[in-house]
């Protein structure tokens, strides 16, 4: 059985103007790899 080597998943939290990301993934040639982002909403919507 041949099992698949990367692996990726992420979630997000929104409360009022801010927005937070975050993801993860598992690659052969990195390895374990993180990203963070963090929006800010400027004015109504």
């Amino acid at each position: 059985m041949n099992l698949p080597t990367e692996f990726t998943t992420g979630i997000g939290f929104r409360f009022l103007n801010f927005r937070l990301d975050y993801g993860f993934a598992s690659q052969n040639e990195l390895g374990w790899t993180h990203c963070f982002s963090l929006t800010i909403d400027w004015g109504d919507k």
